[in-house]
């Protein structure tokens, strides 16, 4: 269940940099802002890197998940959610 976690907390953390160079709205300088922060973010490259190479055993990780195991990710993910957001807001 590492790797599950490990990419939901990317993909938030995707979504974070998105929400935020989004906020005055989308022009095309804000994807190459966001490539470079992710470039320049080895713990995140590392992380999206690693989901990538793995999304087969992501979707049968995910598909074949105990409920205990879905409330522990759950569990997991909403602080960062609730991180994600206050960030967003910041």
């Amino acid at each position: 269940m590492d790797l599950e976690k490990e990419m939901l907390a990317a993909l938030i953390e995707v979504i974070v940099l998105l929400a935020k160079d989004f906020k005055d709205g989308v022009q095309a300088s804000d994807f190459a802002d966001i490539a470079a922060k992710i470039m320049a973010n080895e713990e995140l490259k590392k992380q999206l890197m690693d989901v990538y190479n793995n999304i087969d055993k992501v979707k049968t990780d995910f598909s074949a998940m105990k409920l205990a195991d879905g409330i522990s990710l759950v569990a997991y993910i909403i602080p960062k959610l609730v991180e994600a957001i206050a960030a967003v807001k910041a």
